[in-house]
């Protein structure tokens, strides 16, 4: 048996659940009806992109002001998330024939064709880089700048990680997106900028090569370092240490992020630096640096601060 007051609270809980159903579904019809003016008066009949936003009236309740909407992200979820559970649940119970007359317009619709308005952005892009980089030269790993109108013509200043950026342009995909500026791009200033960009890369492979010599200088200072310091432990990521010669023959004093040099001497694109520099050891017979890559695949990583407190 359940008592009287149970049974109230469970049949107060179904009724409750109930009407936010039905609240949420006849919000979403008005959004619908909203959103599919905008699809048709805006856009021409396409769908938002995902992060694409617009100003509309009577979002947010019947009678609302003006409001910033991120239409792309709402149309995504409402259409797509959980099998477009929302989608459904309007489709199946819309309340009036503008909901129903919505959701069949807006399935007719299409994607909208960013394909011009991409290449347009990454022409405008490109050129800003390639102003960054006479400036500063390519950028390494990680690196970002401050860049103005980057987002959208005349943006403020933001902070870009412009060395993925244009690693993502110029190589993800077979380098499709800097296939489609170069076909594309009809002014001179952007086709200058991409074959100035070319051109440092070239070179910066160039200059890769031509520091096999520094990166021998600084394996051979490195050991030294690894012996003497550590006793043939490798220093953490975050180690530095004051090395004279690093930079160049003879060079004061400096100091070096020694455990992020190894990382990448070593790690990056499968150790790539680490084999020229031992191919060019063995050609030349520069015993000394072979010796001291030797030496250091012998040695371990120094423990962590943490795991010497765990067993202290």
């Amino acid at each position: 048996m359940v008592c009287g007051s149970c049974a109230s609270f469970s049949t107060f809980v179904v009724r409750d659940h109930s009407d936010r159903v039905y609240e949420n579904r006849k919000e979403d019809a008005r959004k619908v009806v909203i959103f599919a003016a905008y699809v048709l008066e805006e856009c021409g009949g396409q769908l938002p992109r995902v992060h694409d936003v617009a100003a509309l009236a009577g979002w947010e309740h019947e009678d609302a002001d003006m409001a910033q909407v991120a239409v792309g992200h709402w149309w995504y979820t409402f259409s797509t998330m959980n099998e477009g559970e929302r989608k459904q649940r309007v489709a199946e119970s819309a309340p009036d024939e503008a909901t129903k007359k919505a959701l069949r317009d807006l399935a007719q619709c299409k994607v909208r064709d960013h394909g011009n308005r991409d290449v347009e952005g990454d022409s405008r892009r490109v050129r800003i880089l390639a102003t960054y980089v006479r400036k500063n030269g390519l950028p390494t790993f990680r690196a970002s700048a401050a860049l103005a109108g980057w987002e959208h013509e005349g943006a403020d200043v933001a902070q870009v990680e412009v060395y993925q950026w244009w690693y993502s342009f110029s190589r993800r995909n077979g380098g499709e997106r800097k296939k489609r500026v170069a076909a594309s791009a009809r002014d001179e200033e952007t086709q200058e900028a991409l074959q100035y960009l070319a051109q440092c890369e070239k070179r910066d492979k160039e200059n890769a090569r031509c520091d096999v010599e520094g990166d021998s200088r600084r394996v051979r200072i490195f050991a030294k370092y690894v012996l003497e310091e550590f006793d043939g432990q490798l220093p953490r990521q975050g180690d530095v240490a004051e090395l004279a010669g690093w930079e160049h023959e003879g060079a004061d004093l400096a100091r070096v992020q020694v455990g992020q040099w190894w990382n990448n001497f070593s790690g990056r694109n499968g150790g790539e630096r680490k084999k020229r520099v031992e191919t060019l050891a063995r050609l030349a017979r520069d015993e000394e640096t072979q010796k001291a890559l030797r030496y250091l695949a012998q040695c371990d990583k120094r423990d962590s601060k943490r795991l010497k407190r765990r067993r202290n």
